[in-house]
């Protein structure tokens, strides 16, 4: 891993026990409404658990804290059992860095020219996966609406301006996405 980028997630710190792969300990888990109306928490559905879980080692594979937040965990497990959801494995912030990925290669195996992005967090993996995809030549559509970060309000403004000039200007009848 390059040292800028390891100083990147140990805020700036350059310690390796507080960088990728370092222990993160216990954490509180969130409660967050389910389907049904209930309050779950994310680790294991079970609303009389403790809210404390083993958040596991940073930004690692396969680890509580690098799967998606609350409903949407049980969701990509069930859209990968049923086929319907694709899951790419990436070790940097963009999904298309380098010469060639698993995601760039089944983009290209599959004829994909276009490919619409959302994601956390939308101003480092999926601003600079779209980047990566601009510059490869692929139509890049920034949406919204699928989109959130934890950085500050002007990180969001800045990569909603540039995805603006990567792709088209927002279309009149679907404002939240620009293309």
């Amino acid at each position: 891993m390059p040292p800028a980028f390891m100083a990147g997630f140990s805020g700036g710190t350059m310690r390796p026990d507080k960088s990728f792969g370092s222990e993160m300990g216990m954490v509180e888990d969130s409660p967050v409404p389910s389907s049904n109306g209930t309050t779950e928490t994310t680790s294991n559905n079970n609303k009389n658990s403790t809210n404390m879980v083993d958040a596991g080692p940073m930004l690692m594979r396969d680890t509580w804290n690098a799967r998606p937040w609350g409903p949407l965990g049980p969701m990509m497990d069930e859209g990968l059992a049923a086929g319907t959801d694709l899951l790419f494995h990436k070790n940097r912030l963009s999904g298309l860095w380098g010469p060639q990925t698993p995601f760039g290669l089944w983009l290209q195996e599959n004829q994909i020219t276009t490919i619409f992005f959302g994601g956390v967090n939308a101003d480092q993996c999926v601003w600079s996966t779209l980047v990566d995809a601009h510059f490869k030549g692929y139509d890049t559509v920034y949406v919204d609406d699928l989109s959130a970060t934890i950085s500050p309000d002007y990180t969001t403004q800045m990569t909603r301006y540039n995805a603006d000039g990567y792709g088209k200007k927002p279309a009149p009848d679907c404002p939240n996405a620009v293309l």
